[in-house]
């Protein structure tokens, strides 16, 4: 997609040999940024970083328990770099107005341009990686209910033209960077389907799999492939119990917790029907960055919620 190639054309000049250096660097302290916050509003500033540096330790260094090399694939100039950016953006912005008072309502200046903001990042996630679209569409279909629910519920002064400002806003900025991905693939391909999004669709999609996935990329790779070693289980053994944990906080969390928890299932999951989502491919050609961003969020919610829960 177009998207990530012109974060880092600015660069070519500076840094002809790394162009993608500097977004990716800034995309890491954006998405840290984001589970930093996140994880100290929710959980404390101790408990978040007693989770947060041994795991990133322990990935970036290996080890017998974690012993997927974490930082292969930021130093890779993947464009799921931006995604991982993208989605703490929205897990910030999503709590900053959860925890508000009064909660979603739309009262300043401020708070259109971080609804702006929020939906802008959403859009731009299609000339990213389309399929995070689709992963990410229940947070942003929740923030917009929430939004309307509360300006709804608020004296009803100026309540059509505060609903109109803020449907404007939703609209211009979800749709900015998509019209803009659709005019470019037309021009370029002639189809403004074309590009990335056929290829991907050529690529192969196979929800039929879903199951088989699930152990051969999860638990047993050698089954069906034939290959060791090549699980997320047998890379990261904590999966089983994060991913657990993380569906329980889909049902019986609230606020922000649960749409982390939700996006972080439903990344795992929908990405698993790609054909090119294999044991073979996972450790070999690097596909296991399509899940980067969702391992320390779902360490981080296994730890503290079983803080919450226990005490």
């Amino acid at each position: 997609p177009p998207l990530w190639p012109l974060m880092a054309a600015p660069f070519v000049a500076w840094l002809p040999q790394h162009p993608f250096l500097a977004p990716t660097v800034v995309c890491l302290v954006v998405y840290l940024y984001g589970l930093v916050r996140i994880g100290e509003k929710t959980y404390g500033a101790a408990l978040t970083w007693l989770t947060l540096v041994p795991m990133m330790v322990l990935m970036l260094r290996g080890s017998t328990g974690i012993d997927y090399t974490l930082s292969d694939e930021w130093i890779i100039p993947w464009n799921s770099s931006a995604v991982a950016a993208m989605s703490s953006l929205l897990f910030v912005i999503y709590h900053r107005f959860d925890t508000k008072e009064p909660r979603w309502r739309c009262c300043s200046g401020r708070d259109l341009v971080l609804v702006a903001a929020f939906y802008f990042f959403y859009g731009a996630l299609l000339a990213l990686r389309p399929l995070d679209v689709v992963i990410f569409f229940p947070l942003v279909l929740l923030a917009f209910l929430q939004i309307a629910r509360a300006e709804l519920s608020a004296p009803r002064r100026g309540v059509f033209r505060r609903s109109v400002a803020i449907a404007s806003v939703v609209g211009l900025s979800g749709l900015a960077v998509p019209l803009a991905y659709f005019a470019f693939n037309a021009a370029v391909f002639g189809d403004p389907f074309g590009g990335y999004l056929s290829e991907g669709v050529q690529n192969g999609y196979f929800p039929g799999q879903l199951l088989k996935k699930v152990v051969s990329v999860w638990t047993d790779g050698y089954g069906l492939h034939l290959e060791t070693g090549q699980t997320i289980v047998e890379r990261f053994s904590l999966f089983p119990w994060a991913i657990a944990a993380a569906i329980v906080s889909v049902v019986f969390c609230r606020g922000v917790i649960r749409i982390v928890a939700l996006s972080a299932v439903g990344a795992i999951l929908l990405n698993l029907p790609y054909a090119d989502l294999t044991p073979n491919t996972l450790y070999r050609y690097n596909t296991i960055h399509y899940f980067k961003w969702v391992f320390p969020w779902i360490a981080l919610i296994l730890v503290g919620q079983l803080y919450v829960w226990v005490t």
